[in-house]
């Protein structure tokens, strides 16, 4: 069971900042990610994934110009993620793929939430063998000791799980006055 004082959200400020926190230097506001925009970064994330080359490089830059993943400056491999997260009404803070060459050594993303999101994200974590611990005074952490795979296992699971809320919740179509 996670700690109250690990949920909620900082102050408007702090959530609507452009210009980065202590936490992530490039930070974005990400509250307006819906599930349409997770299909599109996943697609985005999928190119970044299996290109085989440099992404640190000027033919990257040039390639993805347009890649919404590469231009938000997340790692691929927890992009989605991010999106997923976003799109649940949670707040992505940061976010690193890890290994070598990253900031961190594992798969990682840390993110504001209200208890009222958490079910399916606790749901989904635990499907996909992904840990959500809190760690600040709002935050929370969902990572993995494995690969990036796991996360997108995770991201996945969660947009399904919010997907089905959203279908259920959905009215009926009206029928017709001939019958169905």
């Amino acid at each position: 069971m996670l700690n109250p004082e690990h949920l909620g959200f900082p102050d408007e400020e702090t959530l609507s900042c452009q210009d980065g926190l202590v936490e992530n230097h490039h930070y974005r506001d990400l509250r307006w990610m819906t599930l349409e925009d997770f299909d599109r970064l996943w697609a985005a994330e999928q190119e970044l994934l299996t290109y085989e080359g440099d992404l640190d490089t000027d033919e990257a830059d040039a390639r993805f110009s347009d890649n919404e993943v590469y231009l938000l400056g997340l790692d691929p491999g927890v992009a989605s993620t991010v999106a997923a997260l976003a799109a649940a009404g949670a707040v992505p803070v940061t976010s690193c793929a890890g290994g070598p060459g990253h900031s961190e050594r594992h798969p990682l993303v840390l993110f504001w939430a209200e208890a009222a999101v958490l079910a399916p994200i606790l749901a989904a974590a635990e499907e996909a063998g992904v840990f959500v611990e809190g760690v600040t005074h709002p935050g929370l952490l969902a990572y993995t000791f494995g690969d990036v795979a796991l996360m997108q296992n995770f991201a996945r699971a969660l947009v399904s799980r919010l997907r089905a809320t959203t279908e259920s919740a959905a009215p009926a179509p009206p029928r017709s006055a001939h019958g169905a």
